[in-house]
């Protein structure tokens, strides 16, 4: 975990470091408005991003075989008519352990059921991306 910590922070300032040479700013110029300024998502907004597209992708058979099967629909593990049922969301497994916290399946899930309705049901990719990114 702590390595993954590392490495988004590095890539974040180097991300940070290509913002201020393109915009040609001062090293002390706040690095949010630079961001938005080039239409650009910070790193951790970036890995989100993917996590959501790779679990779309599962969930609309675009993936392996192997991939298929890591995520459940609530309304496949049991038939009460709850909300997250009714909002197609996925069935989270409690990790016991920090590791299990931080596995695809666990993370895609909670990361999938946070996302709003409208982003969910897309019908390609594109649309998919296109929806995110405008969240």
């Amino acid at each position: 975990m702590y390595m993954f910590i590392y490495l988004l922070t590095r890539i974040q300032s180097l991300q940070n470091r290509g913002a201020r040479l393109l915009l040609d700013a001062h090293r002390r110029t706040h690095i949010s408005d630079m961001i938005s300024q080039l239409g650009w998502m910070t790193a951790k907004e970036r890995f989100d991003f993917h996590r959501a597209c790779w679990v779309y992708k599962c969930l609309n058979s675009l993936t392996p075989s192997y991939l298929l099967e890591t995520f459940t629909p609530v309304d496949a593990v049991h038939n009460y008519g709850t909300r997250a049922q009714v909002k197609n969301n996925l069935f989270i497994k409690c990790p016991k352990t920090k590791a299990g916290a931080r596995t695809f399946a666990y993370s895609g899930a909670v990361a999938w059921n946070a996302l709003g309705e409208e982003v969910r049901v897309a019908s390609s990719l594109g649309a998919f991306r296109r929806l995110y990114q405008r969240k």
